[in-house]
């Protein structure tokens, strides 16, 4: 059994109803649209500061759960991330911050610690119901968040050494991830 079926056995031992929520995409370019606080899968980016966007070069199969929101596979109460994709090399976590509007020094700093906090709240949630088997998938997490957020400025690279040294994986501040 590959990592990707091992995987999709351990995610199904978490949760039996995994299939209602599971999806996933094999095309060469797609997006994570965050609307209303719901993600999902779209072909096309309608907003391009409002998406997240995949390129899979080799149109490998990606999937996709959304975690958080009335369709999530978590919904409502703790405060999770986003989603999750993955591929038969990565597990990502992602969290969107597309709303945020202030660009002032004090409210980047608020989205992204409540985005990390976030992300962190779901990472533990899958390590405990794993046993932090990640079936030798590389684990990533991401922020997404408005473009005219200042990108890798003294501020994020502090988080991203933390959650290095949390979590064991890198944090990004991008609003795409290439396969």
């Amino acid at each position: 059994m590959n990592n990707i079926s091992q995987f999709l056995k351990s995610l199904r031992d978490i949760d039996n109803n995994i299939s209602d929520f599971l999806k996933s995409e094999a095309s060469s370019n797609f997006y994570i649209i965050d609307i209303e606080g719901q993600s999902f899968i779209d072909a096309n980016c309608y907003d391009p500061d409002k998406c997240f966007s995949i390129k899979n070069q080799n149109n490998e199969e990606i999937f996709f759960i959304p975690i958080d929101g009335k369709d999530g596979l978590l919904g409502f109460g703790e405060s999770y991330c986003d989603a999750t994709i993955f591929s038969k090399k990565y597990f990502c976590f992602l969290e969107f911050k597309f709303n945020a509007t202030s660009i002032t020094d004090r409210a980047i700093r608020k989205n992204r610690k409540k985005a990390i906090s976030q992300l962190s709240n779901t990472i533990d949630y899958f390590d405990i119901k794993l046993n932090r088997n990640y079936s030798g998938l590389s684990l990533e997490a991401y922020v997404s968040t408005p473009p005219k957020y200042p990108r890798k400025d003294t501020a994020w690279v502090n988080f991203e050494v933390e959650f290095l040294e949390e979590y064991g994986m890198p944090l990004f501040e991008t609003n795409e991830k290439t396969f």
